[in-house]
């Protein structure tokens, strides 16, 4: 009976310690204890690595969260590289330059060097509040993929794949024309027109730079092409048909940039409020400073736009820094005060993404709650908006 329990529990010993008596079982017994006390040690210090490399991981892993966390410092005006877009800064010849009317209408280029800040969004629903006031808009989409045109004529049940813009910068279009090609976004925008674009205009912007660059070291008599825009829009009949002009201009300082910014009498710069945009938009400021005596010396920064922030009347800490940056940064381009909008910040909202490239958020959002939703957020921008045009303007 003790000779089966015994067995039993032969049978029940783990199997790492049966390996280890049979092993030891093979050493003589004067050398048992230093090979039992050799392995104790061996045993042990694999236990004491395997718990130290976990704590090292779980070390890394922390430092890394909180690395993560912190925020990093977008870099300052002195810091950033000097701007590179000399072709553009030529000296104007004088006789070639077109003068603005004194009383225009307000022109005004919504513009940003980084994509997915909101810049297309924001001019449609922008046109959307003017119209539902009354004002007479025309939009002018200079952005060769067409975002603008495409979310308008959807929300007018439109279909327009023409690029009617590139008379605008290739010199032949007249005052005329330009009514004429103008499309009416009736029902849905009843008072606003569209000079529509699409993507063979890339073409048509490289094309006129690469010919006026290359006539001019060639030492030949060249056309004035920063302001074939303004030429057009600053004519008495042309804006006798308009009170707003909105430019949707390209992230990039092409042909057709350049011209909104010459012809514009304002500016409206959206922007993320994180690192990448922020540097992207004092890096923008910098970039007009550069040029705007020479060539645009009359246009006016209505503000800074934050958009896609994460609440609609409070900003995060990090947010709230940001605007710091920007203020303290791009204050010394735009004339010495603050330049951002804090109350006209767009939120991050379903109702506004989902029917981006689809239709106007202010319009038709999906539901009707949706929609007063949208509407109120660009109540609230376009009111002020106003209230800072008015300001720029007195």
């Amino acid at each position: 009976m003790l000779e089966e329990s015994a067995n039993s529990e032969s049978l029940q010993m783990p199997d790492a310690q049966k390996l280890w008596e049979w092993g030891v079982s093979f050493v003589p017994d004067e050398y048992k204890q230093w090979v039992v006390v050799g392995g104790t040690a061996l045993v042990t210090a694999l236990v004491v690595l395997n718990y130290a490399t976990t704590l090292l991981r779980f070390w890394r892993e922390v430092r890394n969260f909180w690395k993560s966390k912190k925020p990093v410092v977008p870099l300052g005006p002195d810091e950033m590289p000097p701007p590179k877009i000399s072709f553009w800064t030529k000296p104007v010849n004088v006789a070639k330059r077109p003068s603005k009317l004194s009383n225009s209408i307000p022109i005004v280029t919504i513009a940003a060097m980084k994509g997915g800040v909101g810049k297309t969004t924001l001019t449609a629903n922008l046109a959307a509040f003017l119209d539902r006031r009354g004002s007479r808009v025309l939009l002018i989409d200079f952005d060769y993929q067409g975002s603008l045109s495409q979310m308008v004529t959807a929300a007018a049940n439109l279909s327009v794949k023409a690029s009617v813009v590139d008379s605008l910068i290739d010199g032949t279009a007249t005052t005329e024309s330009i009514l004429t090609s103008a499309r009416s976004l009736s029902p849905a925008l009843p008072n606003t027109k569209l000079l529509s674009c699409y993507y063979q205009f890339s073409d048509t912007e490289t094309n006129v730079m690469v010919n006026w660059v290359c006539a001019d070291r060639m030492g030949g008599e060249t056309e004035e092409i920063r302001f074939r825009l303004e030429r057009l829009l600053h004519n008495r009949d042309f804006q006798s048909q308009f009170d707003f002009v909105l430019i949707d201009a390209p992230p990039r300082f092409s042909t057709g940039a350049m011209n909104a910014f010459c012809a514009s009498t304002h500016m409206i710069i959206p922007t993320v409020l994180d690192t990448m945009s922020a540097e992207a938009a004092t890096y923008f400021s910098q970039d007009i400073a550069s040029m705007r005596q020479e060539l645009f010396p009359e246009l006016q920064l209505i503000g800074v736009i934050p958009s896609m922030t994460y609440q609609t009347a409070k900003y995060t800490r990090r947010e709230d820094d940001i605007i710091d940056y920007l203020n303290d940064n791009l204050k010394k381009f735009w004339g010495g005060r603050s330049v951002v909008l804090e109350k006209a910040n767009i939120p991050r909202k379903n109702a506004i993404g989902d029917v981006a490239g689809l239709d106007i958020g202010y319009l038709d959002a999906g539901t009707k709650t949706a929609t007063a939703e949208v509407r109120k957020i660009f109540d609230r921008v376009g009111a002020e908006f106003l209230r800072r045009l008015e300001h720029e303007q007195s």
